[in-house]
């Protein structure tokens, strides 16, 4: 996972996927994070054992993404020490639809792993689930937003979002029960402010002509910058909307750990 200045969402993403697969098999790039909240949040994960390299700090690390995480997933494919690549962003979380429900159990996610241990192919998630950015608990499914996900000596090459993924499979993309979940959608001020930072380097003007011409990676967050505060608000409702419980107090319970650790890094000025 690539990420730039992340507060809110990457404290959540290290310990949800640390407690399903242990912080020790996440890999973290920095992109040359300037909050210090982002790099005290880094520093805890890198204590857990998470993998964090800070060497691709530059705006072209970031277009490259693709090429860095395709990299790295083949370099870790050689030890065959792992089952399964998932080239995430920091506001996925790993779930699964058992019989229409969701699940962040670490056992059911496992447990549909193990059926696909044997695809000879390129693997994609069956969708995403979107959160509502005022509501929290509350999500809409997107049944047309599909990632690409391996298993062990089928790393190819993933593009710059991980929607498409070349490999030399000898079977078909397969469709799977795996869900992200996904917390795109943010307040306001944090929506613009990320919206900008991954548009910084593509488009120099916002108002500009190439603003609107723009159709390269991120174009979809245009959408976000050309609202004001209240028709961003105004463009979510609780319609088609399922609240799920478990993901709703997972959320509530790595705030709080957030908290706590922001307040021990307050009175002792280290993690």
């Amino acid at each position: 996972m690539m990420q730039k200045n992340e507060v809110d969402l990457l404290f959540g993403w290290v310990m949800h996927h640390g407690d399903l697969f242990g912080f020790e098999n996440l890999f973290i790039f920095d992109n040359g994070s300037t909050s210090s909240k982002s790099l005290q949040i880094l520093a805890y994960a890198t204590d857990l054992g998470v993998h964090v390299s800070y060497e691709h700090r530059d705006w072209s690390d970031f277009v490259d993404k693709g090429t860095i995480i395709s990299a790295a997933i083949k370099s870790l494919d050689i030890q065959h020490h792992y089952d399964f690549f998932f080239p995430l962003d920091v506001d996925e979380w790993i779930a699964v639809d058992v019989g229409g429900d969701i699940s962040i159990a670490s056992a059911a996610i496992k447990a549909e792993l193990l059926h696909l241990t044997a695809h000879n192919g390129a693997l994609r998630t069956g969708y995403a689930m979107d959160n509502h950015p005022f509501v929290p608990g509350w999500f809409s499914k997107s049944p047309n937003q599909q990632k690409y996900f391996v298993g062990a000596q089928m790393a190819g090459f993933f593009d710059h979002g991980f929607h498409r993924l070349q490999t030399n499979g000898a079977e078909k993309d397969l469709r799977t029960s795996i869900v992200y979940v996904h917390f795109h959608y943010r307040n306001f001020e944090d929506i613009q402010f990320y919206s900008k930072q991954k548009l910084s380097g593509y488009i120099v003007e916002i108002d500009s002509m190439d603003f609107e011409a723009y159709n390269g990676p991120g174009f979809h967050l245009k959408t976000h910058l050309r609202m004001n505060e209240e028709e961003y608000r105004k463009s979510f409702s609780l319609d088609q909307r399922i609240y799920i419980d478990t993901i709703a107090q997972r959320m509530t319970q790595f705030s709080q750990k957030q908290s706590e650790l922001e307040k021990r890094i307050n009175q002792h000025g280290t993690v």
